[in-house]
């Protein structure tokens, strides 16, 4: 954030486009180290007293940041 200032400034003054994104899948690409397992989403058909099992990152999870900074 220290670096935006300043660097929208230049833009501005120098009259250059400006873009924004946001990679919506960024923290989906990280592996998960730690066992996480999770009960099934609501409309999901899985057997009885069956969890799942967490392979990949997800956004909220805690290790998500790390996990993605680390692939």
């Amino acid at each position: 954030m220290e670096t935006l200032g300043p660097r929208l400034a230049v833009a501005t003054i120098n009259k250059l486009e400006r873009f924004q994104f946001d990679i919506a899948t960024a923290f989906l690409n990280g592996i998960v180290e730690e066992e996480i397992y999770l009960e099934p989403p609501q409309g999901l058909l899985v057997g009885e007293g069956k969890c799942l099992k967490l392979v990949k990152a997800l956004y909220g999870l805690r290790q998500a940041p790390k996990a993605w900074n680390e692939a």
